[in-house]
């Protein structure tokens, strides 16, 4: 097929079980490759109908940001509305196109560089203290709490720590 742009989650093969997606096909990562180096992914259904016509993609590979990735599962029809792993980007779109493990997603340098560059041509200047040099600053992280008096001790604790 032809190179098209897809939006991409980097997380951890927790993901799958912690946000109970559902699968058409295989299934998420286990741990090994969230260690690396085993390039892996898992592609949304509309992404698997595109690539390779809706057929089992599992054990396939596929090409993004010149690496070559094997499919390891492809999410069923999946639309969480609002995106509730992800409110503070577009908590009313579409669920990511395809999902890899954190540290084999882009060079986060080049990332920045691309933000950086887009402020300036824009117009806008760099605030005092920060720093397009730091080496992540697209990290998001979530925690499950297993219990209701958990939950209550973590808001308690979190809410209480400056």
């Amino acid at each position: 097929m032809e190179p098209e742009y897809v939006s991409a989650r980097m997380t951890t093969g927790d993901f799958f079980p912690m946000f109970e997606t559902p699968f058409l096909y295989g299934g998420g990562w286990n741990a090994k490759a969230d260690e690396g180096p085993e390039p892996v992914v898992v592609l949304s259904k509309e992404t698997n109908q595109k690539a390779f016509g809706g057929a089992n993609s599992v054990g396939k590979t596929l090409r993004w940001h010149d690496r070559e990735f094997r499919v390891v599962g492809v999410l069923d029809d999946w639309e969480p509305a609002p995106k509730f792993f992800d409110v503070s980007n577009g908590s009313f779109d579409d669920p990511e196109e395809i999902y890899v493990p954190v540290h084999l997603g882009p060079d986060p340098r080049t990332r920045q560089r691309r933000q950086h560059q887009l402020l300036e041509d824009r117009g806008h200047r760099q605030l005092p203290g920060l720093s397009c040099n730091s080496e992540c600053i697209w990290f998001e992280s979530w925690v499950e709490l297993r219990s209701a008096g958990r939950r209550w001790r973590a808001s308690a604790s979190s809410s209480t720590t400056t």
